[in-house]
Order: C-alpha cells, then structure tokens, then sequence
C-alpha cells in the first residue's frame, strides 16, 4: 500500500500552533508601563530633589553629598571615604547590629560610594517603607559622633582592602593612572587613601568633615519607584524638614597646564601581561561639546567595530580587550584609553594609539563612523535611563555638574543631530596626543630604550607597585 502525503495538513499545524502561540502571548505580554518624567525643586538652602515615579517598582533612595575625596585634607587622604563606610556601622545611639536590624525590618540595602566629588549614600526599600527609610537616613546623617572602636575597626577594614587591591593589575594601574592624570589638581588625590594617611585620621576629622559636608545645603537627594510626590513631601517634611544650613565654600578648580608627554612606569616583578593607561584630562561635561567628545571616544575605542579595536584586537591579535572611557566630574573630566597586552608589544601598542590619536586630529573620521558611534552612544544612553534608578542618578548628575535634568534631553538630541563636520571640529580642541599621561604597569625587566625613544617625552617616572 501506498501512504500519500496528506498535503496541507502540516501548514494547518503550523497555523494553529503559531495562532494558539500568538493568543498566548498576547494574553501574557505585559502592557507598555508609562514614560518616566523627571521632577526636580530645589529649597532656599540649595538642597535639591529629584523624583522618577513608576508604580510598582523597588525605591531607590539616593543621597548625593557633593563632597568626595577632592575635599580631603592634604595629610587625610581617604577622609571622605572613612566617614561614609563609618555610616554603615551606626552611630553612638546606635549599634552595626541594631542598625541591620531596622534595615532588616524595612526590608532594606544601604550602600555608600565615594568618588572625587560625591559622596553617594543609598538605601533600596519596598515602597512601603519609604518613611521608616528616610527616618533612618536623617537619623545617620545628622549624628556626627563618632565612635573610636568603630573607627579603628573601620580604618583596619579599608587599609586590609587597599592591600588586596593592589594584587588587581588593573586596578592598581587604574588608581596610579588617575593620580597622575590629574596630578597637581584634588581629583589627584586617591579616594581610598593609604595606610599612612588613614592612619593619621582622628575621631576629630570625621567629626569636622561630617559637620562641614554633611548639611541639607550640600546634598541632592533622589527617590525613583513607586512613591508619588505628596508621599515623598510628606516624608521629607517629617524627617528632613527645611533647615538654614550653608553648603561648604568651594572655588573652580582649575586644571595645571601640560607640557608634552608624561611617563609613569609602575615596577611590578613576574607580569605576562602590561596595562597600557593612555589618556588626556579634558572639559567637562557641561560643555556644550561633550557630545562630540563621546562619539569620538566611540570611533576611537568605544566599541567592537571602534579603529583600535580593529587594528589592535582583530587584526594583530595582540589583546582581548581594549577601550576608551571618560570621568565625568565637574571642573574637568579625563578621556582614556585602556588595554593591555604582552610585553614585547606594550610600546608599540601605546605607539598605535599615539598615531590614531595623531590622525584623528588632522584628518579627522568619516560620515560613517559618525553615523554609528553616534548611535551607538545614543542606543546606550538610553538603556541607562531605562529604570527609574538610572534615570533619577543620571538627572543627579546633571544637578551636580551644573545643569538642569532637561539637558537629559537635550545630550540625547545633540548627539543624534552631530554630523562628520561638527566632529571634525571639535576633534583638534578635544584631543591632545602631544600632551597626554602614559602610565604603564610591567615588570622593571621591560622598561627598554624603546619606550624611551617614544617621541614628545617631557617626563619619565619609574614607580614601585606597592608605593604609597
């Protein structure tokens, strides 16, 4: 007997299966939420606050203090930063152990990070917790004593992390490279600190620099997620009412002027692999060309199809990674170039680079890579500001450089509207390759006559990994 296909009955199947896939889908898609809004207002003091509601979602409470280790003392370096983690154990009235209990009760996270110019405090909590949460933020920031079992505990913690740290290649030469970059300026300054100048930290400075930077005048203070404006005013008016404080006196700090190429070498015995730091202090974000700034960072490095991608990763083989990055902070920010590679290839990488910087620079880069860094950094911006979280620190950061949270909107528009020619512009005043920072981490067996031959060298200097 033969069996006949039974033409038709598999696309039949086919249709079925896909319309009763299609119904099920439809029934389980979730509706679109909402476009966040960014709302901000500022009291008499200069306090400011920034609220993204989206029903539903985990609250985010940031607490940014605009004061980080640029204010450190010149003999205190990591002050800010001791007195943020001291945040994490209590206060006098309040023990590490009790304090994890209330967090515990609200169902809550707190975290600190410091940088060079902000101290971030956060605490994520279910909505229903808001005001238990804020209670205990103003119940932190307000106690500026200072407990000295706390502190040494604290202090020993940090400089133990310090010691680790230095095992991390990248890292090290990260915290070396930001050093030098801005050397002479109060981004110079480590955020971390040293085991000489922690320990020289008293019970005393903490207690000065808490009262000093921890005023309602200098913090901007975000909620994102679901709490709506009439519940955050009345949690505010309970716990962080409207005082008469004044935000620390602070100048603009200028950036030293360069003069050609600097050297740092970092001596680390038995490395395979070179980090390779390259890059340039450069204007800030307020500047009406920072987007100009990122594409170029993008075609430069940015991404997989970027120039040093192609010719240092796919073509030579000499790294698995390599990128561009920049430092956003408020007087002046750094663009850099990362890698690393072996050692018999770190100068000539760091030769590449020099000339794709070189070339950029007098012959500037095409329609077509404008056109995809330019979406490329649009595309990613966007899916930062995707959460409410995202989009609340991002309006934080334009507050704290300056701007208002409307220029969220107006970076995305100018970098869409850039063309080849605005580029090609702003590339000889963005980019210096005669004046940049090279710091490079290797074992002293690689420091060779060639490095030395690079051209425009002002200065070399030859640095222990460990070195304070």
């Amino acid at each position: 007997m033969i069996i006949k296909p039974l033409h038709g009955i598999a696309p039949l199947v086919t249709t079925l299966l896909l319309g009763t896939v299609s119904s099920v889908c439809a029934q389980a898609a979730l509706p679109e939420p909402p476009p966040m809004e960014v709302v901000s207002w500022s009291r008499p003091s200069g306090a400011a606050f920034v609220l993204v509601e989206r029903a539903g979602d985990v609250v985010t409470i940031d607490l940014a203090i605009r004061s980080g280790s640029a204010d450190d003392p010149p003999d205190r370096a990591g002050l800010a930063r001791l007195s943020a983690e001291l945040l994490l154990f209590g206060h006098e009235g309040l023990s590490k152990l009790e304090l994890e209990d209330r967090l515990a009760d609200l169902g809550a996270v707190l975290m600190v990070d410091v940088d060079q110019t902000l101290t971030m405090v956060t605490i994520e909590v279910l909505p229903r917790s808001l005001d238990g949460a804020l209670e205990l933020l103003a119940e932190l920031l307000q106690s500026h004593g200072v407990d000295v079992e706390r502190l040494n505990r604290t202090r020993r913690e940090l400089v133990a992390q310090i010691e680790l740290d230095r095992e991390n290649d990248s890292l090290t030469a990260r915290k070396k490279f930001a050093s030098f970059v801005y050397q002479g300026h109060p981004y110079g300054k480590s955020i971390e600190g040293t085991a000489s100048s922690l320990k020289a930290i008293k019970p005393s400075d903490v207690e000065r620099f808490r009262e000093t930077h921890y005023v309602q005048a200098n913090f901007i203070l975000s909620v994102s997620g679901g709490v709506t404006r009439s519940q955050l005013d009345e949690a505010l008016a309970k716990h962080l009412p409207e005082d008469e404080s004044e935000a620390p006196a602070r100048a603009h700090r200028e950036m030293p002027p360069r003069d050609g190429r600097r050297v740092l070498l970092i001596d680390k015995p038995d490395r395979t692999q070179n980090q390779l730091f390259v890059g340039q202090t450069s204007i800030p974000p307020s500047d009406p060309r920072w987007p100009e700034l990122r594409v170029l960072s993008t075609i430069l490095g940015g991404n997989f199809s970027s120039r040093l991608n192609r010719e240092l990763r796919d073509e030579k083989g000499w790294t698995y990674s390599i990128s561009t990055r920049e430092w956003r902070d408020p007087d002046v920010s750094a663009f850099f170039v990362w890698t690393f590679t072996a050692p018999d290839r770190a100068v000539e990488s760091i030769r590449i680079i020099l000339e794709h910087l070189e070339r950029i620079v007098a012959q500037g880069v095409s329609t077509e890579e404008v056109a995809a860094a330019r979406e490329y950094v649009a595309a990613n911006y966007e899916l930062y500001l995707d959460t409410p979280s995202g989009l609340a620190r991002e309006a934080v950061r334009m507050l704290h450089t300056g701007r208002e949270p409307a220029a969220i909107e107006e970076f995305k528009r100018k970098v869409r509207a850039l063309t080849a020619d605005d580029v090609n512009k702003a590339a000889p005043e963005l980019l210096h390759p005669d004046q940049v920072a090279i710091v490079m981490m290797c074992s002293a067996e690689h420091f060779s006559q060639e490095f030395l031959d690079l051209p425009g060298l002002s200065s070399v200097v030859i640095a222990s990994y460990d070195e304070e």
